[in-house]
């Protein structure tokens, strides 16, 4: 069953994203990765609800990359979020 989301929740939802970076982006740099990690698995549950699943899949990533204190892994998924987020938003 598709469920059929208004365009400006999928803005506002890309939008949150943004600030999801953000904050992942100021937990890397105090090696704060429990920010990642929460933020990962949040991704992971609500990317395919919004019509994003490779936000999901990067979720996982984001996840597990944190959980095991990768910071390079980490940041490599923060910035494959942002790819994502910013194509997301021009075709939105």
């Amino acid at each position: 069953m598709e469920i059929d989301i208004p365009q400006e929740a999928i803005n506002k939802y890309l939008e949150r994203r943004r600030s999801d970076i953000m904050n992942c982006r100021r937990a890397l740099e105090s090696g704060n990765l429990a920010v990642c990690e929460t933020v990962g698995h949040q991704l992971k549950g609500n990317g395919s609800m919004f019509g994003f699943p490779e936000i999901s899949t990067v979720g996982k990533s984001l996840e597990t990359a944190a959980k095991a204190h990768d910071n390079a892994a980490t940041a490599n998924c923060v910035d494959e979020l942002e790819s994502i987020v910013n194509k997301s938003l021009l075709h939105h």
